[in-house]
């Protein structure tokens, strides 16, 4: 059985946003892989469910996808919901970054979705 493939979105800003967090050197390989998947779209194994409920950092990614960079597990990863645009079904990109950074100031991309999604200052 063929693969089912899914068009994605990014919202510019916020991928600006979150690649000035991260180091320079970083910044290319997130960069083709946006190109990438804008253009191909992800394919549905290439996306791991979010876990269900608070996680033990506390965030809260229940209606959410993760897709690892690069795939299959890449230091870095996209955080993805469902929408709807013109009438057809999407992935938006909510957040891009490290999935566990090593770096105790900079937040992993688990972190930056969440507060993206749940904090009324974002929206």
């Amino acid at each position: 059985m063929p693969d089912i493939v899914f068009p994605v979105r990014f919202d510019s800003e916020a991928f600006e946003q979150d690649l000035h967090q991260l180091r320079q050197r970083d910044r290319p390989r997130l960069i083709a892989a946006r190109h990438e998947i804008e253009r191909d779209g992800v394919p549905f194994s290439h996306l791991c469910r979010c876990k269900t409920g608070p996680a033990d950092d506390g965030t809260d990614l229940t209606s959410c996808a993760k897709m690892r960079v690069p795939w299959p597990d890449g230091p870095f990863g996209f955080v993805l919901v469902g929408d709807i645009i013109n009438a057809k079904p999407y992935l938006v990109v909510v957040a891009t970054g490290e999935r566990h950074p090593k770096v105790r100031y900079r937040e992993s991309v688990y972190q930056i979705a969440h507060h993206r999604l749940h904090d009324v200052a974002d929206i």
